[in-house]
C-alpha cells in the first residue's frame, strides 16, 4: 500500500498537481483499496506493471502485484479525468490466516 500512495504522490508531484487519493470498500468479502493521483494517468495498463518513471527500480508495481497475487488478489491500473488508479482486492479470508 506505501508504494501504490508513494507512487500516486509521485505521479501528481510530476504532473504539477497535488495530493492523491485513497479509497477503501469491502465487496463480497474482498477488501479493495484504491489509490487515486492526479498525474498523467496511464494511455494503457502496463502489461509489466513497471511505473516507467525515470528514478527507481521500476519494480514497485511488479511488487505489489506479487504480493496481492500471493494472497489471493490482484492489482488492476485504469485511467480517470486528470490521473490514474490503481487498485488492490484482497480476500479477506486470506488476509485473515496470514
Amino acid at each position: 500500500l506505501m508504494n501504490l500512495l508513494n507512487n500516486a504522490l509521485d505521479a501528481s508531484h510530476d504532473a504539477g498537481r497535488g495530493g492523491a487519493g485513497l479509497f477503501l470498500s469491502m465487496e463480497q468479502r474482498t477488501l479493495k483499496m484504491a489509490v487515486r493521483d492526479h498525474g498523467h494517468g496511464f494511455d494503457v495498463a502496463p502489461p509489466d506493471f513497471a511505473s516507467g518513471k525515470p528514478s527507481g527500480l521500476g519494480l514497485g508495481l511488479t511488487l505489489s502485484r506479487v504480493i496481492a497475487e500471493h494472497f489471493g488478489g490482484r492489482i488492476e491500473t485504469r485511467a480517470h479525468a486528470g490521473g490514474g488508479e490503481v487498485e488492490a482486492s484482497l480476500p479477506l479470508e486470506r488476509i485473515a490466516s496470514a
